[in-house]
């Protein structure tokens, strides 16, 4: 079992065990979309933005789990040679219709965070283009005729676009220079 089927799976006993009907794909897609969409790491939005699948409050058992995807995430993030995110998705023992289905899921909810995040800041061509497929893959709500390598080129081009669209509407703090002199 890979590492990301067993915290999928965890997910979906944590969630069911709360009384939460919702698919941890489209959970972890609304928190990517959310920090990718330029809202940040700020753990108290994070929660907000996610309780809108909750219908209200988040119960307090399954805050830790929400933080620790929020610090999977900002761990990926911050590497120097991040050219990828992983997906929370149900994993390859999983039918090939229920995670091409998940795929849809997570854009779902990608598009809601980052839609509730981006505010009125101007966004590429190429950005647009890439939300565009998203809300394509969104549409799906069955995979009767998918094949097993578009369901990786999808999983792959998600994975790498979403570090695109975190990196265009993230721009690194602006550092200070280093010979400015302290004022005293």
């Amino acid at each position: 079992m890979s590492e990301s089927t067993s915290a999928y799976q965890a997910f979906v006993h944590l969630l069911a065990s709360q009384g939460q009907h919702f698919s941890p794909a489209e959970l972890h897609g609304l928190l990517v979309g959310h920090s990718c969409g330029g809202a940040g790491f700020a753990p108290a939005a994070w929660l907000d933005n996610a309780a809108q699948l909750f219908d209200g409050d988040i119960p307090a058992s399954l805050q830790p789990a929400l933080h620790g995807l929020q610090d999977m995430l900002k761990t990926e993030l911050a590497a120097a040679d991040c050219m990828a995110i992983t997906l929370l998705l149900p994993g390859d023992d999983d039918s090939l219709s229920e995670r091409t289905i998940a795929l849809g899921q997570w854009c779902q909810g990608f598009l809601s965070g980052f839609g509730g995040s981006i505010g009125t800041r101007k966004l590429s061509d190429e950005a647009r283009e890439i939300l565009e497929d998203y809300v394509a893959v969104a549409q799906i709500v069955e995979a009767d005729d998918a094949d097993e390598s578009s369901f990786m080129e999808v999983s792959e081009y998600l994975r790498m676009t979403a570090v695109f669209l975190f990196t265009e509407c993230n721009p690194p703090a602006a550092a200070a220079p280093a010979d400015t002199p302290a004022v005293h």
